[in-house]
């Protein structure tokens, strides 16, 4: 079988691709702009299915889908490497923290 057709079987939709997401998984949602619209829309339609998924990210430009589900704290812990407004006020919020660290100490 050749890459292209490898390429094409592993082709999903954003709403197949959150289906692999189980309770209890650690995400990592990316930074600022390159957080996937797609994908987070899909996985706040699935989170009512799901608890304790731990999400890493930093410096959110907009307000993620999931931060809007009923009850966020219940499903959820947002944790940011470098928090931005947005993030401050998911901390007030109870389901976001801040991971302490200096940009030199990141793998």
């Amino acid at each position: 079988m050749s890459y292209q057709e490898e390429y094409q079987q592993k082709l999903k939709t954003a709403d197949g691709a959150v289906q692999v997401v189980k309770s209890g998984d650690w995400l990592d949602y990316g930074w600022s702009i390159c957080t996937a619209n797609a994908l987070d829309k899909a996985l706040a339609k699935r989170m009512g299915d799901l608890t304790d998924i731990k999400i890493r990210g930093g410096i959110l430009t907009r307000r993620p889908a999931i931060f809007d589900v009923p009850n966020a704290a219940d499903h959820f812990v947002w944790n940011s490497w470098h928090m931005s407004g947005i993030e401050r006020k998911a901390i007030k919020e109870g389901f976001s923290y801040y991971i302490p660290l200096r940009y030199s100490e990141l793998p």
